[in-house]
């Protein structure tokens, strides 16, 4: 009975396991569709941060945004600057964009003007830097919805 106990656990693990994976499948897709559609024919648009700086348009298999900087070129204060402006919700300026594809036909967008300022917010939103001593999953609910909702200009060029 032990043995008909641990398959039944190892099946159910298994099955959670491909459960999980299809649903990052689903969210990934999702989120790379809705970014196309919100782009699609527009030369300016208005995101919230939250699908600006989502993990799945860097680094996805599409990689949708592609940045030409590995890193924030800002300094510590200058990131702490653009992140108290983004919560006191003062303008941080345009960022711009450029439409190609790469050599497997896969359209994608390359920042022209914003590296450092999109880095800088991808970099908060995941976690890797502080903004009054907390990173992005410390901060207040309130405090997580103003920076998720704070409107990015994209132009594209």
């Amino acid at each position: 009975i032990s043995s008909v106990i641990i398959h039944a656990y190892w099946a159910s693990n298994e099955f959670t396991e491909r459960l999980m994976q299809f649903r990052d499948i689903v969210i990934l897709y999702l989120t790379i569709n809705q970014y196309w559609y919100m782009c699609g024919g527009n030369n300016a648009i208005t995101l919230n941060a939250s699908n600006l700086v989502n993990n799945h348009l860097f680094y996805g298999p599409s990689k949708t945004i592609r940045t030409t900087k590995t890193e924030s070129g800002f300094s510590w204060r200058h990131k702490q600057k653009l992140l108290t402006d983004v919560f006191y919700q003062k303008h941080i300026g345009r960022f711009v964009f450029t439409r190609k594809i790469d050599e497997n036909k896969q359209y994608y967008h390359e920042v022209i003007d914003g590296d450092s300022r999109l880095i800088t917010l991808h970099e908060f939103f995941n976690n890797k830097i502080t903004w009054n001593g907390k990173k992005y999953n410390q901060l207040s609910g309130k405090e997580r919805i103003t920076f998720s909702n704070y409107k990015i200009e994209i132009e594209f060029v």
